[in-house]
């Protein structure tokens, strides 16, 4: 599994655990999550060296923000940017599945292809 791919199901289980679901499902839900967090974790702290490295930076050396989660790229520097962050987030990693009862109440397309392969749903 790619590391952008366990960044994408971490998220997708932040949101899902505000949903009401069975307590074999919430703890199976709750396993996953903490196995993603260090992944996720790991991919974010990285994106923003990445940020910091190749970034328009202001005077005080901080990355001039355009908008959420956006930044002006240093002149000549896009090209080794994207392939650093390529690289980053196709890193392989190895997650064991975690197996649950019945899936949340409410889940959304996007979460449930965000899970696809890490959460189990039993077949009721």
């Amino acid at each position: 599994m790619k590391l952008s791919k366990c960044s994408y199901a971490y998220r997708a289980l932040l949101e899902l655990g505000k949903e009401p679901c069975s307590f074999q499902t919430a703890h199976a839900m709750m396993k996953l999550k903490r196995k993603l967090q260090e992944e996720a974790e790991y991919l974010a702290e990285q994106e923003m060296k990445l940020a910091q490295k190749y970034a328009v930076l202001d005077d005080q050396g901080k990355i001039i923000w355009t908008g959420e989660n956006r930044f002006q790229l240093r002149p000549g520097q896009a090209e080794i940017y994207r392939a650093e962050v390529e690289e980053l987030v196709n890193i392989d990693v190895s997650i064991t599945p975690e197996e649950a009862a019945a899936p949340p109440e409410r889940i959304t397309m996007e979460q449930l292809e965000a899970l696809e392969g890490l959460l189990i749903f039993k077949e009721v």
